[in-house]
């Protein structure tokens, strides 16, 4: 715990390879800290592991992770994009708030819950992808993401979202594409609450690009989906 905090001018670490948890506050508020690539043993990072590291830009996570603590990477304001490992279950809550500059988010395809205020005024996230492992969104995991217009859900049953986990904004103005077939299921669960839900997504049928992004847009009044392959 705390083995590098508040060390101001540390800009860079190599991390030994045989390390498999990275404890309490480890690196926080280590504000030129730029990058972190995590040894491929990591399965754990611990709760404000990298808590206001404004100055961390980009953030390797290694494929066996499986926890992501509480507060890891808040306040990190300059991280662009992060891709979460496929052994992710869980992203702990105000994990990623306020990383105000993050603007491309990958979820893993075992993600199953999003705990409350965990990507809380990332105000750059537009578009984002739930794989169809996801079970839980809670309450304001996605307030404050003002930028966030596209939602692309792809679990055939809806996932329960806690009341409050998007603003009003995206309940009225957010483009919800789900599993064609499911929209009676997710006009009656609480996705019912957003204004725009449209059936067009094939999650059996269809492969995600190697980023795990989709672009779906209208075109000449039609629905066109890129980045399938």
């Amino acid at each position: 715990s705390y083995t590098f905090a508040y060390c101001n001018d540390l800009t860079s670490v190599s991390l030994p390879d045989a390390l498999v948890s990275i404890g309490y506050s480890t690196f926080r508020n280590c504000p030129n800290l730029e990058s972190i690539s995590l040894p491929d043993g990591v399965t754990e990072i611990g709760s404000e592991t990298f808590y206001d590291c404004t100055g961390l830009k980009s953030a390797t996570l290694p494929a066996e992770l499986t926890q992501i603590g509480t507060n890891a990477f808040h306040g990190c304001t300059n991280l662009a994009s992060i891709d979460i490992p496929d052994k992710v279950e869980l992203i702990e809550y105000s994990a990623f708030a306020g990383c105000s500059n993050l603007a491309t988010v990958s979820l893993g395809k075992s993600i199953k819950t999003l705990e409350y205020d965990c990507f809380e005024d990332c105000e750059k996230i537009a578009e984002i992808t739930f794989p169809a492992s996801l079970q839980e969104i809670e309450e304001g995991a996605f307030s404050g993401c003002t930028a966030l217009m596209t939602i692309n859900a792809l679990a055939t049953t809806p996932s329960e979202l806690e009341e409050e986990a998007f603003d009003t904004k995206q309940y009225l103005r957010a483009n919800v594409y789900v599993p064609r077939g499911t929209l009676d299921d997710y006009i009656a669960s609480s996705w019912g609450n957003f204004a725009n839900l449209y059936d067009t997504l094939d999650p059996s049928s269809v492969g995600l690009m190697e980023d795990g992004s989709i672009d779906i847009h209208v075109e000449n009044g039609c629905i066109v989906v890129d980045g399938i392959n």
